[in-house]
């Protein structure tokens, strides 16, 4: 055989490895994409808000009680517990390091400042107490990650 025909065979069987493929994995890979178009249509304005949590591993209740407390131009602080947190097993490094820049985006356009200025705080597990706070969210007792707060400052 010369060798452009063994070039040229090469080639075909090339082309019909990759066609071959192709018809294997498409039909699984249309199913897979309806899948998630049928689930992300699914989601209400508050489900697509806050889609991200659960990524990120950020409980999806506080999530979703901070969304609904925080006023829009209203001012907020995530408070977090120390590192310690991630030293022991409680939370992972990166939902640790997350959650301030999450929150930022899912509450905008409230403003994040200290906690000692902020009308709302966002408690993750913190610990913490606050004077004038009225806790309007909290985890249930026995949750996984307690300590779970949304909190206003000064009455309603």
């Amino acid at each position: 055989m010369s060798r452009n025909r063994l070039a040229g065979v090469l080639a075909l069987s090339v082309v019909v490895a990759a066609a071959l493929v192709l018809l294997v994995h498409v039909p699984s890979t249309l199913h897979s994409l309806d899948a998630k178009a049928t689930r992300n249509n699914s989601y209400d304005a508050l489900g697509r808000t806050i889609a991200a949590s659960d990524t990120l591993d950020i409980d999806n209740g506080w999530a979703v009680a901070a969304v609904q407390a925080v006023r829009p131009g209203s001012t907020y602080a995530v408070v977090l517990p120390s590192r310690a947190a991630v030293a022991d097993g409680r939370l992972s490094e990166i939902t640790y390091d997350a959650i301030p820049p999450y929150m930022r985006y899912v509450l905008l356009p409230a403003v994040p400042t200290s906690a000692a200025k902020a009308r709302y705080i966002l408690c993750y597990s913190c610990g913490r107490t606050f004077r004038h706070v009225r806790w309007v969210w909290e985890s249930e007792p026995g949750s996984k990650l307690p300590g779970l707060k949304v909190g206003i400052r000064g009455g309603a």
